[in-house]
Formats: C-alpha cells, sequence, structure tokens
C-alpha cells in the first residue's frame, strides 16, 4: 500500500495550556498501519527534514514491512504544523513552511491501492494525480483535508473551497472528509444528514463510489453504492478524551487496509470508527503500541443505522 503526503512535525496545544510535540502528518496513516496489518508492504512518499530523520528512522525504520526508497529527504528543516485546540474541541493551525510537491513518478502501477493524504494541501497537483490515474490499476483513497485549507501570509489556515475541488475527487475509488471540508464544497454549515447524502451525490457523480464523511464526536456517514446506500455509524464512547490530532488519519489507513482484505466497507467502517476512537485516548504516536488493549477497553459501540 502507498500512503502519500507529507510528514510533518506536529506542535499541539491543549485548553488546558499543555503542549505535545510529534511528528505528525501521514506518520498516524503509519502507525495506524502498522498497528493492524498482518500482511503487505507501506511505501510510504514522502519528505522528511534531516532535523526529524532519525525520529523517522526510530518509528519506521525498523520495520521490514515498511519500503522507505521513496522517502525524500530535505536538508531544510522539517515543515512544523502548530496546532491550538480551544476547550470546544475546534482548533487553529499554522505551517511553518509551504513544502514541495511530492512526485507520483517513482510509484508502481501494479499496487494495491494508494492513499493520497493532502496533509499540506500542496502535497501533489491535480495534473500529477490525473497522469497517475491513468497508469495506476490499484484504488485511489482521497483524504481530502487540507485540500479544504487555504493559507495566509502568516502560515495560518482557513477554510475554503478549493477550486479544483472536483477535479481531485474526480480521480479517487474512496473519498473521506470531515463535516467542515464538506460544508466547503456545499457551502452550507450545520449540514443535516439530508444534506451530506446530497453532496455525497454530488461526489459520486465525479467518479469515487464510497464517501466517508467524519462527524467527530457523532461518528461517521458512510455512503457507498454510488449513494444508493447510506449508514450513520455513531461514535464509540471513550472516558478519556485526550486527543483528536491523527484520528482521520487512523480511520483512512484502517478502513482501506480492511477494505482491501474484505470488500466490505461497511465492516470497514466500522472498524476504522473504533480505531480513530481509540486514537483520542492519547495524544502523539506513542500509544499505538498498545492499541488492542485500548481497543478492548473501548468495545464495538452500536451498530450502524441505515439513513437511506
Amino acid at each position: 500500500m502507498i500512503v502519500a503526503g507529507h510528514l510533518v512535525a506536529d506542535e499541539i496545544m491543549y485548553a488546558g495550556g499543555s503542549r505535545v510535540s510529534a511528528l505528525g502528518g501521514i506518520s498516524y496513516n503509519l502507525m495506524a498501519l502498522l498497528s493492524i496489518m498482518k500482511t503487505g508492504k507501506i511505501m510510504p512518499v514522502c519528505e522528511i527534514g534531516l532535523d526529524k530523520e532519525d525520529l523517522f528512522e526510530e518509528y519506521f525504520g525498523k520495520h521490514d514491512i515498511v519500503d522507505s526508497s521513496a522517502v525524500r529527504k530535505t536538508p531544510l528543516p522539517n515543515v512544523v504544523n502548530r496546532l491550538v485546540y480551544s476547550s470546544d474541541g475546534n482548533r487553529e493551525e499554522w505551517n511553518s513552511r509551504i513544502p514541495g510537491r511530492l512526485s507520483l513518478e517513482i510509484i508502481s502501477s501494479d499496487v494495491d491501492a494508494a492513499l493520497m493524504n493532502f496533509i499540506s494541501g500542496d502535497d501533489m497537483s491535480v495534473e500529477e494525480l490525473t497522469e497517475f490515474r491513468k497508469r495506476f490499476e490499484g484504488i485511489i483513497f482521497c483524504d481530502y483535508h487540507s485540500l479544504a485549507l487555504g493559507r495566509d501570509s502568516e502560515g495560518k489556515r482557513y477554510y475554503r473551497k478549493h477550486p479544483d475541488w472536483d477535479k481531485y475527487l474526480s480521480q479517487a475509488d474512496i473519498v473521506q472528509m470531515n463535516i467542515a471540508e464538506l460544508a466547503t464544497i456545499s457551502g452550507v454549515k450545520g449540514l443535516s444528514f439530508g444534506n451530506i447524502i446530497a453532496v455525497c451525490g454530488m461526489i459520486h457523480n465525479l467518479h469515487p463510489d464510497i464517501c466517508i464523511i467524519t462527524l467527530g464526536r457523532n461518528g461517521l456517514v458512510l455512503s457507498i453504492e454510488k449513494g444508493n446506500q447510506v449508514y450513520h455509524i455513531p461514535p464509540v464512547t471513550v472516558h478519556n478524551d485526550i486527543d483528536p490530532t491523527g484520528c482521520g488519519d487512523t480511520l483512512a489507513a484502517v478502513f482501506l487496509y480492511n477494505y482491501l482484505l474484505s470488500c466490505d466497507p461497511l465492516q470497514s467502517a466500522m472498524s476504522a470508527n473504533r480505531y480513530a476512537a481509540a486514537k483520542v485516548t492519547f495524544g502523539g504516536l506513542g500509544g499505538f503500541k498498545g492499541m488492542n488493549t485500548i481497543l478492548e477497553s473501548i468495545g464495538r459501540g452500536a451498530e450502524p443505522v441505515k439513513i437511506k
């Protein structure tokens, strides 16, 4: 499996004033895959600054299933992503610099799947993604993520409608975005299930077979079979809600891996929903080592509800 997107250095400030520094970006995808994968290979396609090269090796270099041949090293300091959470769970975000685009030319056309995670929004051009789609035989999963974010002169991110949103999504088989990112496409805030279904219909018409809309503490909506079946998957209850950073990345990786094995989007989404809930219980990457214990402690969660 390919995981393509920028690997950043997160500096996180929580509402209570505590801080955490950790690798971020696609590192959450990679750690989630390492916690669940029983077979296969992972190829990260990313850039790493020399100041974080040792940390990358510490987390990923010792694993035989990680192929680091597509990791590009730069003499520049790694991109820093500063996240500041407020007491209501919302966050503000700044980038230290705009990273260079990643090349997809190194990716073989016979890989099973490619998870394209738009960490910076500048990860790959729509032209290169379109060319990649023409030769790639596997599944393309698009985590829309920072394509929904603009960047002001100080590097602060803000929600906006990407001018090429439809061109990016038309290259994907599976699309994931959160409710705020979906609102940049619809122009409607506080989306109801009816509006979510309608916007997913627009996305399905572009090409994707599956849409995953994450709702934060309210679970997720899964639209499959080109929107002919839509489910609400309720949230999994956790009692120590510590850090939501990386929850969407965890969900994407676990969904795609399970879907590759089972071709069952509903069961894959339910499993991914549990892993995302487990990620809330710890900050940074260290907690992934105890993922199985965390999953046992939080249970399965409520059954999905068909809403269409």
